[in-house]
């Protein structure tokens, strides 16, 4: 269970972030047909773009093999088919994943605070800070930890262009097992028909002894088309040595055309094709006059915004948008012992201050880091509120709602280490009057910092929160940021 709470409320609340009907008193309305394309972010059932899904009877394909749900793992970008009903719950149909790539690391340039890019196997994969990370490997706990040679898998969000901000990076093995198979998907360019190799991503992909699975659409090989490539003998020299190339998606990423489904599509603005028009993972997307915002305006649409689109697809496959919800990128950040909770309300505090949990909040429990056999890793994450204790430590990031409050993005449950500093990061607000100063209204004791303390500026604080106050020993200016999320 992620966490209760009222089942009418809970469906105002989704219902009014969706533009579905809400609750009505004696009134059943028939569950919705949707196809929805996001990431999981709990489990419990599983929840994708803040729906709670049962999945009972449910179909899971991974990366073309049928399994339980079990294969599912946290932060995947998983194409679910099923219903919504008006509380706010729904019922899964189907849930695929297929990964990106599953390949060798080529380099890493990924920094302390573990944002930046890998090169694997041509493709460049940005991770942020909601790149959900799991390794299997002793030694390899952070992105930070992997190195060339490494096998990982990424599933994220890509056009197929070569580029992919990872929503999971999960390392596989410390390197390629001998007959052990890779692949990497993405659109054909660059074909040479004579030398028998094309380009994906920057990868140059010598097909000159692959088998050929086209059947589904081309006849051959061309460039625009959209495939996954296999490999065994991996990257020799330059190249990496093809030994299967199939057709992916019909050659080409789509939605299901003419859908009577409703459709969201969660994932990044690759492009901004016109006033009217933009490319969301590949997919093409329309906007128009009647299309409604959420936590921003139509000016903010640029290339790398996240953010998720409910709508429905027209004959030509694109998703006519009804509603645009951009990501809110968590103003406020914090790390420290959990002092008070309220299952009921789906509520925890720390530093004195309340933190509200939705179905859209990434949980994880990471204080046993161990993998779990049997692909069963999903187990860990299946917790929330009602899971936690007085003094688990917590690092969290949450954005302030529209009501004033702090509303979790993400939430981590680490392992405590003992001396270890708190910490807070947000706008600071200066009460000139009382020399009193305070984040996300947390009172904080910069005395011992030599810190210039600017109303509005953002710190990242570290400490000890003692008698109602945090004690500050660390301060450092963070450059300022939107309340939105952008990538690149």
């Amino acid at each position: 269970m992620k966490y209760a709470v009222n089942k009418c409320a809970l469906a105002l609340a989704i219902m009014g972030a969706f533009g579905l009907s809400a609750c009505k008193d004696g009134a059943q309305e028939a569950p919705i047909n949707k196809s929805t394309t996001g990431v999981i972010t709990g489990f419990g059932s599983v929840f994708v773009n803040g729906v709670e899904y049962e999945t009972d009877n449910a179909r899971f394909v991974v990366d073309g093999v049928e399994g339980g749900e079990g294969l599912l793992k946290l932060g995947m970008l998983v194409s679910l088919s099923g219903t919504t009903k008006e509380d706010g719950t729904g019922t899964a149909v189907s849930i695929t994943f297929n990964d990106d790539v599953e390949g060798v690391v080529i380099n890493n340039e990924v920094d302390a605070a573990g944002i930046g890019t890998l090169n694997i196997m041509g493709l460049t994969v940005e991770v942020d800070e909601d790149t959900v990370f799991d390794s299997s490997v002793d030694g390899i706990l952070s992105v930070v930890d992997v190195v060339p040679g490494n096998i990982v898998e990424v599933s994220g969000h890509s056009s197929g262009d070569g580029n992919v901000l990872a929503t999971r990076l999960e390392v596989k093995s410390v390197a390629q097992e001998a007959g052990k198979e890779m692949e990497v998907k993405g659109y054909i360019s660059k074909l040479d028909e004579q030398a028998m190799t094309f380009t994906l991503g920057s990868m140059v992909i010598d097909f000159s002894n692959a088998e050929l699975k086209l059947e589904k659409g081309a006849g051959a090989l061309n460039d625009g088309l959209f495939v996954e490539v296999k490999t065994v003998s991996g990257i020799e020299g330059e190249m990496l040595i093809a030994s299967k190339i199939e057709l992916e998606a019909g050659g080409k990423k789509s939605l299901a055309q003419g859908s009577s489904e409703e459709t969201e599509l969660e994932g990044v603005i690759n492009r901004v094709l016109g006033t009217t028009e933009i490319e969301v993972n590949g997919h093409r997307v329309l906007l128009s006059d009647t299309t409604r915002y959420v936590h921003g305006t139509a000016e903010l649409v640029a290339a790398g915004m996240k953010l998720k689109v409910k709508g429905d697809v027209n004959e030509a496959g694109e998703l006519v948008a009804q509603k645009v919800v951009f990501k809110p990128s968590g103003d406020v950040k914090v790390a420290g012992k959990v002092d008070a909770l309220d299952v009921a309300a789906n509520t925890l505090s720390i530093f004195g201050i309340s933190f509200t949990l939705n179905n859209s909040t990434m949980v994880k429990d990471d204080r046993d880091h161990d993998a779990l056999a049997n692909g069963e890793e999903n187990i860990k994450y299946k917790f929330g509120v009602d899971d936690l204790a007085k003094g688990d430590w917590i690092k969290a990031k949450a954005y302030t709602n529209k009501e004033g409050g702090l509303t979790l993005t993400k939430m981590a449950r680490k392992t405590y280490e003992a001396g270890k500093l708190e910490a807070l990061e947000g706008k600071l607000t200066v009460d000139g009057t009382n020399s009193n100063y305070f984040v996300a209204g947390i009172r904080v004791d910069l005395s011992s910092t030599s810190i210039l303390p600017l109303d509005g500026m953002k710190v990242e604080l570290k400490g000890q929160y003692t008698d109602g106050v945090f004690v500050v020993s660390k301060a450092e200016e963070k450059a300022r940021e939107e309340n939105y999320t952008h990538h690149g």
